[in-house]
């Protein structure tokens, strides 16, 4: 099982470099900056360092509405109008634990409203949209349980579900990876989780 972790670690450190590359050429970006964790933990958009156990399986739904998600401007940085107003986002998140320091995780974003101007014609086209859909997985490196401090890896990447047209994908597959440190509970009651993101700019 040793050797198992260890082929997963190498494979991830060496081969995961790429992932970001797949999205190095990515033309758009999205406006759903609200993006739930896969799996359970103390936090909601921040992950934390633990994994969800062998064979143990976690799911969540969540929604956000944003208010000029994105906006046109003049050269003086004068609003000329929206392009993304209201946006009603959702988005259903889940996790599988192969074993106890492994996990595979998906999430996957829709819109059921969104209301958009084009930003050439100034057309509005309002509607429900798919977002992009993400896997992951996280590699459980030092656990909380026996040490100060956890660590995880986690390599992602995403899929143009979503049109980036509309600013709800990004148009092409996209890749990185997050280094995951965090904190041991402190009394019992709370902890603190730092996240490095590798992505495409």
């Amino acid at each position: 099982m040793k050797s198992l972790k260890k082929s997963l670690i190498a494979f991830v450190l060496t081969n995961g470099l790429l992932m970001p590359a797949l999205g190095a050429a990515a033309p758009s970006f999205d406006t759903l900056p609200f993006k739930p964790t896969t799996d359970h933990g103390y936090y909601i958009t921040i992950e934390g360092s633990q994994t969800l156990g062998r064979n143990k399986f976690h799911a969540t739904a969540a929604f956000d509405f944003s208010n000029d998600s994105l906006i046109l401007v003049d050269s003086s940085g004068n609003k000329v109008r929206d392009i993304v107003g209201g946006e009603l986002a959702a988005h259903l998140a889940m996790a599988y634990g192969i074993l106890d320091w492994w996990n595979l995780g998906a999430r996957f974003n829709f819109v059921p409203y969104q209301n958009f101007t084009d930003p050439m014609s100034g057309n509005s086209n309002n509607g429900a949209r798919m977002g992009d859909i993400e896997l992951d997985t996280k590699l459980r490196l030092l656990d909380t349980d026996h040490f100060p401090a956890g660590i995880s890896i986690l390599p992602f990447i995403t899929f143009p579900s979503g049109s980036d047209s509309k600013y709800v994908g990004n148009g092409r597959v996209t890749g990185g990876a997050k280094l995951i440190v965090e904190t041991a509970r402190i009394g019992n009651r709370f902890s603190l989780s730092a996240n490095v993101v590798k992505r495409p700019h």
